[in-house]
């Protein structure tokens, strides 16, 4: 019954970047992308992107396909800057599929470095 909105989380995670001696440690806590946990194998085609995003991802799949992913992303020149998406599906239809969602999501921070 969590009802964040991504807004809601990014403000969360804007929090939590302005909490000075805390955000190194929390920063790292969180997987990087084409090296560790669940960003591991995503964004590795890219390899401006490796280690560049530091996430949190999740999925469900009942009763509708969800891939969410909120964390920060390295800018070239604004330094770390937080997001969230949460991709999903709609009720009543053919569900996407799992890696379409987070394939999209990948394409939507690789078009950023661009």
């Amino acid at each position: 019954e969590n009802r964040m909105s991504a807004r809601q989380i990014t403000q969360v995670l804007t929090w939590m970047e302005q909490q000075g001696e805390l955000f190194p440690d929390f920063l790292g806590s969180l997987p990087a992308s084409g090296w560790d946990g669940t960003l591991k194998k995503r964004m590795k085609k890219s390899s401006d992107l490796a280690g560049v995003v530091r996430a949190k991802t999740g999925t469900l799949t009942d009763p509708i396909t969800v891939a969410g992913m909120a964390g920060y992303f390295r800018h070239p020149s604004e330094g770390w800057v937080a997001f969230t998406m949460l991709s999903n599906g709609l009720e009543g239809r053919g569900q996407p599929g799992l890696l379409d969602l987070r394939n999209a999501q990948d394409d939507a921070i690789k078009a950023i470095f661009k």
